[in-house]
């Protein structure tokens, strides 16, 4: 079983988000009237740099609207 991640990084606000498959992603951008240039997709190595750069103590909130979807939030702001 291959395990797919898929990065992204919204323009407008900075948040990254996380996706388990194309699928999740689409029905994401579709919803939210988002498109290649404004969530991007990114490589891991970008996501990792944007998050140790951007957070302090992060935590993933996964979403139960869109399935396989996660987005990275700082945990001091999660309450």
């Amino acid at each position: 079983m291959c395990l797919t991640r898929i990065y992204c990084r919204r323009k407008r606000d900075g948040r990254l988000f996380r996706f388990n498959s194309t699928a999740s992603m689409l029905a994401y951008s579709r919803a939210n009237h988002e498109n290649k240039r404004t969530l991007p997709v990114i490589d891991r190595s970008e996501f990792i740099a944007y998050r140790d750069r951007s957070y302090d103590s992060t935590t993933w909130i996964r979403s139960t609207q869109y399935e396989g979807m996660a987005m990275l939030s700082d945990a001091r702001n999660s309450d």
